[in-house]
């Protein structure tokens, strides 16, 4: 449930508009002395820019959308927001990440129009000259423009600046959280509106198309969903803002009671956001900007691991007080969680052990992982020879039992001579891989490679006939000086001199011997007519 504290005030400029009440006027005092007035800036500034992105858990691109925008939240700090609206058929199931303003935001924008498709966004919901819409849509851009849309917009001058801060009562689950607008030029409308919306960042659910493409937010198997669309506190298109003339100042505190859960998924309070935007109406949203946060008592959790592993919120992490929150353990490959220390002390941990969880943050803790190998670990140690290669190359580490195939490339006009296993010949001639069904211990492999039987190198250059067995007439491949056909029983029954093609058409059917002459060398092959 939200409510609106009755303590919205405005300049215009100078001119205070309140109400006379006592308690009006002691809130007003009190919200001053919490927060300290006056936190938006009063110079001109370009717009910040606010991405609204449809998206959902079975869109297998959506993943690359999401790192498309968090590269241009990286690009442009604290000018770039992103907010993820999970909506459409793509979002639907369990675990539900939709919102009650999902589709309205979509149809506005032209969603579900000819051309359209996820993931797609609504950048500061308006249109950019020269930037191709999405097919037939209103102002919806495909994810490969919004950086075109963030740089024009960035550079566009906004009329207004808007600010948030507030506290978080963790103990009741209350925001409490002062937004301010100061207009340093005209708006188009008489009224604006302004949304506060609460986003929720390390939400772990499904997500077709993570691991693809976007690897780096995968955690245990699971997607890391940031920025997700919670709730707008302030409703579907926000709360009216007037006046809107040059130096006009507007300031409301809002009073959010945070639910536990939404759709059966927690809200966790040190994983929020919120952001703040104003718009014109509906659409064309002018600028925005992320409320500053501060719990009103705070503690520090400081997280460290050892080598080949790693902790989320590493370093100094400060949480609201009675708050609980857990930490997840990524080792590297190969590796699983040693000890946990909190506070310098050990903690009992079973097997497999992949997070810690304190239940209440009551005061200042430190908590520290170590990581070891896994037990029952052999290494390969694989190369080839020259003219050839094998994937995977060097040494590798793996697990006991498990079974593991090396493939072997031979270059252009080469094929495999043998195959070494622990320096033994394993008789593989012309083998493409070899499997080791089960490892039981270290090992080597080596493969060496070799000219194909039509193939033989003079002095640096290669001569092949083919084909072989031949019909009518033999190609030869590369410079040479003279050939002779010879029979089984020595007898020369054709000649050439350099040609590429000797037409044995004329021979009779049997073996054959195709003796060259190049580079002062003497090479045979052996052919079957």
């Amino acid at each position: 449930m939200v409510t609106f504290a009755a303590t919205k005030f405005m300049l215009n400029p100078n001119l205070f508009l309140m109400k006379k009440n006592s308690i009006f006027i002691l809130f007003i005092c009190f919200s001053v002395t919490l927060f300290a007035q006056d936190i938006v800036s009063k110079e001109p500034s370009n717009r910040n820019v606010i991405l609204e992105e449809l998206t959902g858990k079975g869109c297998q691109y959506c993943p690359d959308g999401h790192k498309r925008a968090q590269q241009l939240m990286n690009n442009y700090p604290g000018r770039f927001f992103a907010i993820n609206v999970h909506q459409g058929g793509y979002a639907n199931g369990t675990p539900n990440y939709t919102t009650p303003y999902g589709n309205s935001l979509a149809s506005q924008a032209g969603m579900g129009l000819n051309g359209t498709g996820y993931p797609a966004g609504t950048v500061s919901r308006q249109t950019f000259e020269n930037v191709p819409i999405m097919g037939s849509s209103y102002f919806l851009y495909d994810r490969m423009r919004w950086a075109a849309c963030t740089y024009r917009g960035t550079n566009e001058p906004s009329c207004l600046n808007v600010a948030a801060k507030g506290t978080i009562d963790s103990t009741a689950r209350k925001l409490t959280l002062l937004v301010e607008v100061y207009y340093t030029g005209n708006a188009v409308e008489s009224t604006n509106k302004l949304t506060v919306a609460m986003l929720q960042n390390e939400i772990l659910g499904p997500q077709s198309g993570g691991q693809q493409y976007n690897p780096d937010m995968m955690l245990n198997g699971q997607y890391r969903h940031m920025h997700m669309l919670r709730d707008f506190i302030t409703g579907q298109w926000g709360v009216n803002v007037s006046p809107t003339t040059e130096g006009s100042f507007w300031s409301e505190i809002f009073e959010y009671d945070i639910p536990e859960n939404i759709n059966n998924i927690p809200v966790v309070l040190e994983d929020l956001e919120f952001i703040v935007f104003v718009a014109e109406n509906n659409k064309t949203i002018i600028s925005g900007s992320q409320a500053v946060i501060e719990p009103g008592t705070s503690h520090t959790i400081i997280a460290s691991t050892s080598e080949n592993g790693t902790i989320t919120r590493v370093g100094d992490q400060n949480y609201p007080d009675n708050v609980g929150t857990t930490y997840f353990f990524i080792p590297d490959e190969n590796y699983e969680v040693d000890e946990i220390f909190v506070d310098g002390e050990p903690v009992e941990i079973g097997k497999s052990v992949t997070s810690y969880t304190f239940p209440i943050v009551d005061k200042d803790y430190t908590i520290h992982v170590t990581f070891k190998l896994m037990p029952g670990y052999f290494y390969i140690t694989s190369s080839a020879g020259e003219n050839g290669t094998i994937t995977p190359e060097g040494e590798i580490l793996y697990f006991e039992t498990e079974s593991v195939t090396y493939i072997f490339t031979p270059d252009e006009n080469y094929e495999v001579e043998e195959v070494y296993i622990d320096d033994e010949p394993m008789g593989l001639e012309q083998a493409t891989e070899y499997t080791f069904t089960q490892v039981d211990k270290d090992y080597t492999i080596h493969v060496t490679f070799r000219l194909l039987e039509n193939i033989k190198d003079v002095n640096g250059d290669l001569i092949s006939v083919n084909p072989n067995p031949v019909n009518d007439k033999l190609f030869i491949s590369g410079v040479y000086e003279k050939l002779e056909i010879i029979s089984i029983s020595g007898q020369i029954v054709a000649s050439a001199n350099n040609q590429p093609i000797v037409d044995v058409n004329h021979l009779s059917k049997g073996i054959y011997f195709v003796k060259i002459q190049s580079n002062n060398q003497s090479i045979t092959f052996k052919i079957i007519k």
